[in-house]
This record gives structure tokens, C-alpha cells and sequence, in this order.
């Protein structure tokens, strides 16, 4: 997701529940309150205050705040104190309830104290918000358009700062200083800078990708959009940002669930989130008619990237990588990983980017050459994989290559898993292996194991290979012909049926000595010709049913 950001976001808000404070612990304000809305109101006050320490005399509805430990939910309180605040701007609770560095909260004879930790004091936040003016300034934003207003702040956020992978800087104040920060640090940062431009935001917490998060919600043109900066801000510091989850509606913001008290009807209502993206203009980039976002390139090859708007500059983020001229003509210098970014002089237009990997399968041996280049043509061979192809395929990545030719070839849209595995965890084709295995390809190598990284024998890989041909063409293979191969001897007894169909079939075939090793581990190109073989068994088996 980064690609979505896979190393995975997290809130800085820390709520230990104590079990009790003592009221003897602090010299302390008290308050007295009769309802769960006045004590929301007085921890308002008190975070606006940057009080520390107080306590609250509730005479209201007990059951209603505590959890099952019988102390205050603060988690909840706070939640409620953001959901319900009228009027918002850039220093009301959506601000300074993330501006909690630690939270705690007792109760002793039905009063409750409250213990607050802040990230930054009243001087710092002064000290912020002139940072946040001067920034605001710099950005020459009077006279343009709400839509325009956001979409400058966005993109000056998404590539000065980058994403705080130590999970250590939580406010803007420091994220400044260090042009790095987490999530929460992102949506405060920004929810600054647009209500110094006067245009209504509020901040969402609750869960994204799996893990807590937060992120923003924008007013334009009567309609409310989401979008999370966190999630398009570029890897380094000017590079390329992407605009994947800007000004999106809520049917076009995967991955994001706002806790329970921004979903219930108080919040909801007063902030309808749009169901369709908000019609900004964007620049779509295209390679021979087809709308593109990624490209794996090879060296070599000259390609020509089109904008959907005229008079486009083309910008490449690593021209040593990837060069591009302002026809658009991309050049492949190196292998590696790039951008290209398209941009007009309009600042009401949202850029267009193509990320680019660029592989060199001129590094295939000259008998794979023409097979690697076409399955790579058909879009098939996995990005990963157009590299180092005298390597030995593993387990895992075996499972790889045979999902995304299955994913292609059937509808697996309704394929259901179980997670048998107890190896795969920390495996990259987690999916892929789960997938392959619903599928009967695969089976495991002990209980609930898989053994993702032990190497494919060729053997073994005929076996899963005439599986696949079996599945995909929905024939059985004829597995009666002896392949006389010099070393049939060694073909275990389970593989030697499977090596047979594997050769009649043409799937497969032995050195020039007559030799099929079977204790060999299959490498990359070989694999990857066996795979081409197979699509084109399948070109003709369509062909013939047309």
C-alpha cells in the first residue's frame, strides 16, 4: 500500500489506563460535572490549557465512561471530545488531543484524575505555528481557489518530509526540524496550514492498513473528501510524491476505517464524507492508447510516454536510471527504480507519475532469450524476477510465478484461502503460496509447514507444472510415454509419471546428453520458458475454439 507504505504507520498517542491516582499525588484542580458532554467539555478546556494534572467530580451516568477495568476509557472521552466539537479550527481538539504524548486517567471515590504529557508546551506551539505562517507564505497562495489551496499545502507536505520509520517523531514542531515524522505528525501539519488557508478540515483517526493511523478530511465546494498525505508523500525528501488517496470519496479511500465515534450519525452528519472522488484535473499518462501508473522497462528499449495534457514537462526523478526528453521518450540507462513526473504550469492540476523499474533480460542466456522476452511481453514475469535469471527459483517464489500466470488466466476472485502455514510469515508470497495451495498446486512439506525457501528440484517442478497445464487447460496429460532420458533411474518414483506428461506435453526437456536431472534445481529462465510454452499451448487451445 504505500503502494501504499508497507512499513506500517502508527499513532503516537499513548493511553495507559492507570488503575487509580491518588489524589494526593498532585496539587490539582477539580471540576464538577453532571453529564459525560461537560466532562468532554472540561477535558477540552484543560487540552487547550496544556494543564497537566486535574481532577473531575462526575455526577453523571458512571457506567458510561468506564471500561472493563472499571477506569475512565480515556481512549473513548477523547474520541468523543473530537467527534463532537462544533467548530473546530487549528487549535481545537482534533489538535491537541494527537498533541498527547501520554494520557492517564483513575478513579478514586467517583472522582476521576486525570494525568496529561504533551509533545510540545505553549512556547513551542507558539514557535509552530510562525513556522507554519512562514511556510504558509512561501506558498504565494492569496487569490487561488480552495481546491488549488489544498492541493499546494498537500504536495509541499508529501515531498518536504518523509515518514518517520523509528516511530519516534509524533508532532510537527520536531517533524520540522528533522523533515521526518509519522502519520500523526502528517495530518496535524496539515490540518495547520489549511485552516491558515480558511478552508475546513478535520482529522480522522482510526484504523489503516491493519495498523492505527490518521489522516484528514477536507470541505470543497460544499462536500466533504478524504485524503492521508502519509500515504502519498515521497520516499526521500523532493522526489516524487504520489496523489493515490487525494480528494478521494469514500468509495475510492481503500484501507481506512474511522474509529466509531467519527461513523456515528453526530460526526457523520455534520460531515457527510463525498461517496465519489472530488473532480480535480489530473494528468494521465499513457504508452500506446493504455492508461499506465507502473512500467517494468527494459534496457534497450525505446519507449514513448503520452500526457493527457498538452504541454506537459516531463521530470525524471533518477535520470541515470530512466532519461526522459519533453517528446516523452523514455531512455533506459541502468537498472533500478524510478519516476517520471508530468506537471503543467497550471497549479490547479494534479500531476501524473509512472514509477518505472527498469530490468536488463539481455542477462538471460541466449537459448531463454526469445521465451523470457515474449512472457515478459505478456506481462507476466514478475518485476522481481527480471533479474538473476541462472538463479535457483525457491519454493516461495515457484508459487509466485505460477499465481500471477493462474491470476491472469482464471477468475480467482472468489478463491478461498486458510492460513495452513505456520513458515510463511514473514514470506513476500504469503498470498501467492496460500493461493497456490487452494488452488491444488501446492501442498506442504511437514505439519502446517511449507518450507518457503527451499529450492524447486526439476522434478518437483514438473509435477507442480502439469498440475498447472492441467488446470488452466482443464485436459489431462498423457503420462504413459517413456522420455528415455539417460538418468530415469534417479527420477523418484512419485515425480516419474509427472516428468513423463511434463515431456510428452513439451512442457519440459533434457540436456543435450539426454540427461533430465531431476535433483536439479530448476533456475529462473528455465522456468520461465516452461511458463511460455504453457501460454502458448493455451494461444492455440483458444484459437481452436474460436
Amino acid at each position: 500500500m504505500k503502494t501504499v507504505k508497507k512499513s506500517l504507520l502508527r499513532l503516537a498517542l499513548v493511553l495507559a489506563v492507570l488503575a487509580a491516582l491518588c489524589c494526593t499525588a498532585f496539587a490539582i484542580e477539580n471540576f464538577h460535572v453532571n453529564s459525560k458532554q461537560e466532562l468532554v467539555d472540561v477535558l477540552s478546556e484543560q487540552l487547550e490549557d496544556r494543564v497537566t494534572n486535574f481532577s473531575v467530580t462526575y455526577d453523571g451516568d458512571y457506567l458510561d465512561l468506564v471500561d472493563r477495568y472499571l477506569n475512565p476509557d480515556l481512549s473513548l472521552l477523547l474520541r468523543q471530545l473530537d467527534a463532537t466539537e462544533p467548530n473546530p479550527d487549528s487549535s481545537g481538539p482534533d489538535y491537541n488531543t494527537l498533541n498527547l504524548k501520554s494520557a492517564a486517567a483513575g478513579v478514586l471515590d467517583h472522582v476521576l484524575y486525570f494525568s496529561f504529557e504533551y509533545f510540545t508546551s505553549q512556547k513551542q506551539e507558539a514557535e509552530l505555528d510562525a513556522k507554519c505562517e512562514a511556510i504558509y507564505k512561501s506558498l504565494q497562495l492569496d487569490g487561488l481557489s480552495d481546491y488549488a489551496k489544498v492541493r499546494e499545502i498537500y504536495e509541499y507536505i508529501g515531498t518536504n518530509f518523509v515518514y518517520d520509520d523509528s516511530l519516534s517523531i509524533f508532532s510537527p514542531y520536531y517533524g520540522l526540524k528533522t523533515g521526518t515524522m509519522v502519520c500523526q505528525g502528517y495530518s496535524l501539519l496539515l490540518t495547520k496550514l489549511l485552516w491558515l488557508a480558511g478552508v475546513p478540515n478535520r482529522i480522522l483517526i482510526g484504523d489503516g492498513g491493519g495498523e492505527p493511523h490518521s489522516w484528514n478530511i477536507v470541505k470543497l465546494n460544499g462536500s466533504w473528501y478524504d485524503l492521508d498525505v502519509t500515504w502519498d508523500a515521497a520516499q526521500r525528501i523532493g522526489q516524487a510524491m504520489t496523489w493515490n488517496f487525494f480528494l478521494r470519496g469514500s468509495a475510492n479511500f481503500p484501507a481506512h476505517t474511522a474509529a466509531d465515534a467519527y461513523q456515528a450519525y453526530s460526526f457523520a452528519s455534520q460531515y457527510p464524507v463525498s461517496s465519489s472522488d472530488y473532480d480535480a484535473p489530473r494528468i494521465t499518462l499513457s504508452i500506446k492508447g493504455s492508461a499506465v501508473q507502473s512500467l517494468i522497462l527494459r534496457l534497450n528499449t525505446p519507449v514513448q510516454l503520452v500526457s493527457s495534457v498538452s504541454g506537459c514537462t516531463f521530470v525524471s526523478t533518477d535520470p541515470s536510471i530512466v532519461s526522459v526528453d519533453q517528446n516523452g521518450n523514455l531512455t533506459a540507462r541502468r537498472t533500478g527504480d524510478c519516476s517520471i513526473i508530468a506537471r503543467t504550469a497550471d497549479r490547479s492540476v494534479v500531476p501524473g507519475m509512472l514509477t518505472i523499474r527498469t530490468v536488463d533480460l539481455t542477462s538471460a542466456s541466449s537459448w531463454a532469450s526469445s521465451a523470457v522476452n515474449a512472457y515478459y511481453l505478456r506481462g507476466l514475469l514478475p518485476a522481481e524476477f527480471c533479474t538473476g535469471f541462472q538463479k535457483a527459483v525457491t519454493r516461495a517464489e515457484m508459487a509466485r510465478y505460477l499465481y500471477q500466470l493462474c491470476a491472469y488466466e482464471l477468475d480467482l476472485s472468489k478463491l478461498e484461502v486458510s492460513y495452513v502455514y505456520r513458515d510463511i510469515g514473514d514470506s513476500d508470497y504469503a498470498d501467492a503460496i496460500l493461493a497456490c495451495t487452494a488452488l491444488g498446486l501446492f501442498s506442504g512439506t511437514g505439519e502446517n509447514t511449507f518450507s518457503p525457501d527451499a529450492p524447486v528440484t526439476r522434478e518437483q517442478a514438473a509435477k507442480l507444472l502439469v498440475r498447472t497445464m492441467e488446470l488452466l487447460t482443464g485436459q489431462k496429460l498423457d503420462a504413459s510415454a517413456n522420455p528415455g532420458y539417460t538418468d530415469a533411474a534417479k527420477i523418484s518414483g512419485w515425480a516419474s509419471s509427472c516428468v513423463s506428461a511434463a515431456t510428452a506435453a513439451g512442457l519440459m526437456r533434457g540436456d543435450s546428453r539426454g540427461r533430465f536431472s531431476p535433483a536439479s534445481g530448476i533456475t529462473r529462465e528455465q522456468l520461465t520458458v516452461v511458463l511460455e510454452r504453457i501460454c502458448r499451448t493455451l494461444d492455440a487451445q483458444q484459437k481452436a475454439a474460436a
